[in-house]
């Protein structure tokens, strides 16, 4: 079925741009829902990413060594205010039981950390965005 997404970002208190992007990995029906009569599943999966970073912070990471890779340091993060944000979108067509439904996801973005003692292989400083994801379904109509 078809997928439709749409990038959101965040910028966060410290000047820095973060692009979100989610996807809706699979999405199934699964028994009845007074929502339309049948009840959907989601599998989302997402991911922020620096767009931009304010020289400030980059020069704070220069010397900084490169995130380790595994398991997350447990030092150096700090919690960075949220202070506009456009949330991100995916939708999906799927088959059910009733006929098509899209099924749509919006994450909206509730709160970040940074780490300034390690950055990424691009060089950037390292990021942490949280998100809420609002599901919803609604069927296709098709005119004839």
């Amino acid at each position: 079925m078809s997928t439709t997404n749409t990038e959101g970002t965040v910028k966060l208190a410290d000047g820095t741009v973060l692009k979100l992007v989610v996807n809706i990995l699979e999405a199934r029906e699964s028994g009845f829902s007074p929502l339309g009569g049948i009840n959907i599943l989601v599998k989302p999966i997402g991911g922020a990413t620096v767009i931009k970073s304010p020289s400030e912070v980059m020069e704070k990471i220069k010397d900084k060594p490169f995130f380790p890779s595994g398991e997350q340091p447990k030092d150096g993060w700090e919690l960075v205010d949220i202070i506009e944000n456009q949330p991100a979108t995916a939708e999906k067509t799927i088959e059910t039981s009733k006929g098509p439904y899209l099924v749509k996801m919006i994450a909206d973005p509730s709160m970040a950390s940074r780490n300034l003692n390690y950055k990424n292989e691009l060089d950037e400083p390292i990021y942490f965005v949280v998100w809420v994801s609002k599901i919803s379904w609604k069927p296709i109509v098709r005119s004839e």
